[in-house]
């Protein structure tokens, strides 16, 4: 049986407080995601200065691509006003739908202006803005496709709640977020190879090997811990 908000909110709460308890930082409850439905009610501000209290809040507007870009931006603006200093990620996944091509592009213009790829799914702003010097019509060129879209931005949110210790663990478990992976790796090898240089460096003849050695096979535990990849 589903339980209601309030019920499920003081569930949430007593397990952060529990969490809070571990001798271990790993082990603590650091951020939240609070999904926002449809509305917007009192009762979530109360539940969300609750839980800030306690632990790091990022709100999501989930399913952003079923919604408008009105309805989104709404809500947007109510949850601003009763929490100015929140942090918002609108979420979405159009793929395999057709609410890839928003009413209006970024700069506002309508969908009128809009050249649309349906092969590609891709669409393209063409409103003319201004001439140029030379006479030639400066185009929006703003665009989309049916990406998803929103799921780097809570990604980053909330490493910004977590401790050091626990930020390679999060990043490893998620995949969408390549490039910070791929930062990652690269700082890696770029030890791992600093390392070598310095060993390779021993005016001993084959006393490099067995550390060389430890060396390869430690980069090979940190890329495998990084991709989330099994030994």
């Amino acid at each position: 049986e589903r339980l209601e908000t309030a019920a499920q909110i003081e569930q949430i709460a007593k397990f952060i407080a529990a969490s809070l308890d571990d001798p271990e930082p790993a082990g603590h409850v650091h951020v939240v995601w609070y999904f926002v439905g449809d509305r917007w009610q009192a009762g979530d501000v109360e539940h969300v200065r609750r839980l800030r209290g306690m632990s790091g809040v990022v709100m999501v507007i989930n399913k952003a691509d079923t919604r408008t870009g009105k309805a989104v931006e709404n809500l947007r603006k109510v949850i601003r006003e009763d929490l100015p200093d929140v942090e918002i990620v609108v979420c979405g996944d159009p793929r395999g739908t057709n609410n890839w091509i928003p009413k209006k592009c970024g700069a506002g213009h309508p969908t009128k202006h809009f050249a649309v790829d349906f092969g590609r799914r891709r669409w393209t702003c063409g409103k003319e803005i201004e001439p140029n010097a030379d006479g030639m019509w400066i185009t929006c060129d703003d665009w989309g496709d049916d990406r998803p879209y929103g799921h780097g931005d809570l990604v980053n949110f909330t490493l910004g709640h977590l401790p050091m210790m626990c930020r390679e663990s999060f990043l490893a478990a998620q995949r969408v977020d390549l490039g910070r992976k791929h930062r990652l790796a690269a700082a890696a090898i770029a030890a791992a190879s600093l390392s070598a240089a310095g060993v390779g460096a021993m005016p001993i003849p084959f006393a490099d090997y067995p550390l060389l050695t430890g060396i390869e096979i430690g980069l090979y535990g940190s890329l495998l811990a990084i991709y989330n990849l099994p030994i």
